[in-house]
């Protein structure tokens, strides 16, 4: 049972996980560049998913260890409002700018997460010299009823033993959650570090035993950028340049 509140109505449904494979592994790197091609596609997409007014919160991460490979998570407010997307001109026109640079189609996963409010999900943070910690667990079936129940139970005592741990940052919580065709859950953490998390799993009884009944099992250590403010002009900018500025009068009392 999640500790959040269920999420408003038209305020989130889902979260998409894209994954994108490039041909080139010096091109993740690149994707802050905006005078390179492949940097201009990258600000075009984050452009377009953070206009739309369809969406939430959108966060783009590099995976460790994986130089080939970039994820965006984009929080959806409806359900109507992706499926709109997905049969749009502005999809299409994304789809036809990455075919020339990625090496495989981009792979999309749909989990239902606790609505953490508008502070974002727990666990896609990895500032503070953290990392964050993406778990995904696939079934071979259609997991229902006393079986998913079961499986709920075990996840949750895998996420308390992380934060429990001694690299597990307390107090960021984490975020669980079951994929929409209930066939894959999730779990993400901010953790101390990745040689300290790998430790930590090799030796985790519950991680190996959610291992023994998965169809396949990834752990991918991210690097996060959060974009919980819009579309700010650039790939570099996640939010207003004055806003820290202006956050600072208020807490003094002063106008402007």
């Amino acid at each position: 049972m999640s500790l959040f509140p269920p999420s408003p109505p038209g305020i989130y449904e889902y979260t998409e996980v894209l994954t994108f494979h490039f041909l080139d592994p010096l091109v993740p790197p690149a994707l802050s560049d905006e005078s390179a091609d492949v940097g201009k596609v990258w600000a075009f997409t984050l452009k377009t998913y953070l206009e739309l007014d369809k969406t939430g919160i959108v966060y783009w991460t590099l995976v460790h260890g994986c130089p080939q490979r970039a994820k965006l998570f984009i929080d959806w407010k409806m359900e109507l409002g992706r499926e709109e997307f997905m049969s749009s001109l502005e999809l299409g026109n994304l789809s036809m700018a990455w075919n020339s640079v990625i090496s495989e189609p981009v792979h999309s996963a749909i989990y239902r997460l606790p609505w953490g409010g508008h502070r974002g999900h727990p666990g896609l943070n990895s500032s503070y010299d953290t990392v964050s910690t993406f778990i995904t667990f696939n079934f071979p079936i259609v997991v229902i009823g006393e079986d998913k129940k079961k499986l709920g139970q075990l996840i949750s005592q895998f996420a308390r033993s992380i934060l429990q741990s001694p690299g597990g940052v307390v107090s960021s919580y984490c975020t669980t959650g079951w994929g929409v065709n209930s066939t894959l859950c999730c779990g993400i953490f901010r953790y101390i570090g990745i040689k300290e998390m790998q430790s930590f799993l090799q030796q985790n009884r519950l991680f190996e035993e959610l291992r023994s009944v998965a169809n396949g099992t990834e752990v991918e250590f991210m690097e996060v950028r959060c974009y919980d403010h819009g579309w700010q002009g650039s790939v570099d900018k996640t939010y207003p340049e004055n806003l820290a500025f202006f956050a600072s009068i208020g807490k003094l009392g002063w106008t402007t």
